[in-house]
């Protein structure tokens, strides 16, 4: 059995998450992407144009399929799990429903 230590630890990607998936950080993220990936910066401007519209379609999509859930009544904690919206997103539909 081998003792060495991972190349890297198992928090490391939680750091990464914690550190690069906030919104205000995307400057940040470009940068470090640019550096390792070399990849000139209007490219990676380009790339996060195109996933934030893939994003906001798929966004959409969730949300009109919670709202065909609610106006069934079911339960919330049914249409988050099916949907991976938060129980306060919900209920803010439910809310512009009724």
């Amino acid at each position: 059995m081998s003792t060495s230590k991972p190349i890297l630890p198992p928090k490391s990607n939680t750091d990464f998450q914690l550190l690069f998936g906030d919104q205000r950080n995307v400057e940040l993220l470009a940068d470090f992407l640019q550096s390792v990936l070399d990849i000139p910066k209007d490219e990676l401007k380009a790339r996060d144009y195109e996933l934030a519209r893939i994003h906001g379609a798929v966004t959409e999509e969730r949300i009109a399929f919670a709202q065909k859930m609610l106006k069934r009544n079911r339960p919330i904690d049914e249409i988050a799990e099916d949907t991976g919206l938060t129980f306060d997103e919900i209920e803010r539909l439910r809310y512009d429903i009724l």
